[in-house]
């Protein structure tokens, strides 16, 4: 779990000598992932935030990065059904097209 500074680095490993208390109003990282010896790795991120409500920025930031997500997902499909092969960097850009488009990127 990382929270605050922390949140944005997915597999932020906390130590002893950086740890912190969880305040209000800050962002929430919970990155579960491992993997048995018979098993492909497994990955799964939630985000929160510890106040009432995030703000407006934060919320838009985290539309854009689930939008990005959903347009991978809709590339894959689409290239399922017509049968083509596409590599990572393609997939890559159907995410940051849309969040250059939202001002995201770079």
């Amino acid at each position: 779990m990382a929270f605050g500074a922390n949140a944005a680095n997915p597999h932020h490993d906390p130590k002893e000598a950086d740890e912190r208390v969880l305040r209000a109003d800050e962002v929430v990282l919970l990155d579960l992932w491992g993997q048995t010896p018979s098993t492909v790795w497994a990955d799964q991120t939630w985000m929160g935030f510890s106040g009432a409500a995030p703000p407006d920025e934060l919320v838009a930031v985290w539309e854009a990065v689930r939008d990005a997500r959903d347009a991978v997902v809709q590339r894959l499909r689409q290239a399922h059904v017509t049968g083509e092969q596409v590599t990572g960097s393609v997939l890559d850009e159907a995410a940051r097209g849309l969040l250059r488009e939202r001002g995201y990127a770079e």
